[in-house]
């Protein structure tokens, strides 16, 4: 898979893990939302 669309499907991926619910996140380990200081390329 070439590295824009790994990038694309983790934006995807962990948005639609901050849209579970707060709950459900905790159950699984996900961490809580932090803004990250920089924006992560796969490059």
């Amino acid at each position: 898979m070439p590295p824009f669309a790994q990038a694309s499907k983790r934006r995807r991926t962990t948005r639609e893990l901050y849209e579970l619910p707060a709950e459900i996140q905790k159950d699984i380990g996900w961490p809580e939302r932090a803004e990250p200081d920089e924006i992560r390329l796969p490059f």
